[in-house]
C-alpha cells in the first residue's frame, strides 16, 4: 500500500501555538507534535485530530548528518512560494521566492496575489531589511503582445513598525508595441508586504505573472 511523504522546512523563528498559517495550509508544530491547518485569522490554526491508525507522535529529530533529499533528472513543482534559511534561532536570515499573479482588462492599475481568492501578498518581517528582485511578464493574447520588467531595491521594516522603501531600479524590458504597459513596486506599510501592480492593455484581456525573490536579514 502506498505512502505519501511530505517533505518540509522547518522554520527556527516561528511559534507553532501562535503562528497564523496561511488558509487551507497545513503546518506542523514540533513542540506540541501536532499538526495544525491554518485558515489565515486563527493563531495557531487549527489542531488536526489524529485519524489514522497509528498513535501519538513521538521521535521527531532533525536530519543533520547528511542531505535530507536527492533529486537526479526530476522537475519539481513547488506550489506558491520556497524558502531557503540558515539554522539560527534568533537573527534567521533567508531567501524567498513566490510566484503572483492577476488578470487586468483595462488600464486601470491590478495588484497581483499569491492566491485566487486575492488574500496572500509577499509578506514582510518586523525588524528586517530584504533585498528584493521582481519579475513581472504580461501577455495580450489577441495581439500577441508582451511586457517584461525587472525591478530591485531595498525594502526595510523597522523596530517602530514601519514599512519603507530605502532604494531601488526599474529596467522595462519590454513594454509592448505601443509602450502602454506598465508594473511597480510598492512598500505596504498598511498590510506589511510587498505589492506589486500591473497596468494592462485599455480594453483588451491580459494575463500576468510576477516572481518575487527576498533575500531577508533580521536584526532584533
Amino acid at each position: 500500500m502506498p505512502v505519501q511523504k511530505f517533505v518540509s522546512t522547518e522554520k527556527h523563528n516561528i511559534d507553532g501555538t501562535t503562528h497564523v498559517g496561511d488558509n487551507n495550509r497545513v503546518f506542523f508544530d514540533v513542540t506540541t507534535k501536532t499538526f495544525r491547518l491554518g485558515d489565515g485569522v486563527t493563531p495557531g490554526g487549527i489542531i488536526i485530530a489524529g485519524g489514522g491508525g497509528g498513535s501519538s507522535l513521538t521521535g521527531i529529530t532533525d536530519s543533520t548528518t547528511g542531505p535530507v533529499m536527492v533529486l537526479t533528472d526530476v522537475n519539481v513543482n513547488i506550489e506558491n512560494s520556497l524558502t531557503l534559511e540558515s539554522d539560527q534561532a534568533l537573527n534567521p536570515v533567508e531567501n524567498t521566492q513566490y510566484i503572483l499573479y492577476c488578470t487586468t482588462t483595462n488600464a486601470n492599475e491590478t495588484e497581483f496575489f499569491r492566491d485566487a481568492g486575492q488574500t496572500l501578498r509577499v509578506p514582510l518581517v518586523s525588524q528586517s531589511t530584504v533585498f528584493y528582485e521582481v519579475e513581472v511578464v504580461g501577455r495580450n493574447n489577441l495581439d500577441s503582445d508582451t511586457t517584461a520588467i525587472l525591478f530591485k531595491g531595498i525594502i526595510d521594516y523597522n523596530q517602530a513598525g514601519t514599512v519603507s522603501f530605502v532604494g531601488g531600479a526599474k529596467e522595462i524590458v519590454s513594454d509592448g508595441a505601443n509602450e502602454e504597459y506598465d508594473a511597480k513596486v510598492l512598500a505596504d506599510d498598511t498590510n506589511k508586504a510587498i505589492a506589486v501592480f500591473a497596468t494592462g492593455h485599455s480594453s483588451k484581456e491580459m494575463a500576468w505573472v510576477a516572481r518575487v525573490k527576498l533575500t531577508q536579514v533580521t536584526h532584533t
